[in-house]
């Protein structure tokens, strides 16, 4: 679970939106845009720690999202798993445009929902 903070980064807009024993969060401040009740934004989650995909490491990945504030669903509209924190390194992974899925209160994308949608806690 990560838990909501703010804090300023002097890399790019990165603002970190929550942290854990393993990681931390950000989103990209100046990708947010919002078009209606549809609210796309970019976020980070980068690792202490290395983690596995297809048996390869990685410490960050960046994702674009679309949050829906109406319909309470979000989904990725591009994703890249990076060997480097922060976003930096090598590209190990990426992925394009997933399928809608609804907001799971507690989770990333749930709180990622509540900063995207403006709502409070």
């Amino acid at each position: 679970m990560l838990l909501v903070i703010f804090s300023g980064s002097a890399t790019a807009e990165w603002i970190a939106f929550g942290s854990d024993e393993g990681r931390t969060g950000y989103i990209d401040k100046s990708s947010i845009q919002t078009n209606n009740k549809l609210v796309t934004m970019t976020y980070l989650l980068d690792y202490r720690k290395p983690q596995k995909l297809a048996a390869k490491g990685y410490l960050s990945f960046k994702s674009e999202a679309e949050f829906d504030c109406e319909g309470e669903e979000y989904r990725a509209i591009s994703t890249s798993f990076h060997s480097g924190n922060m976003g930096e390194g090598k590209v190990i992974s990426s992925k394009g445009r997933q399928a809608s899925q609804p907001v799971e209160p507690g989770t990333v994308a749930g709180n990622l929902f509540k900063l995207a949608c403006g709502i409070e806690d």
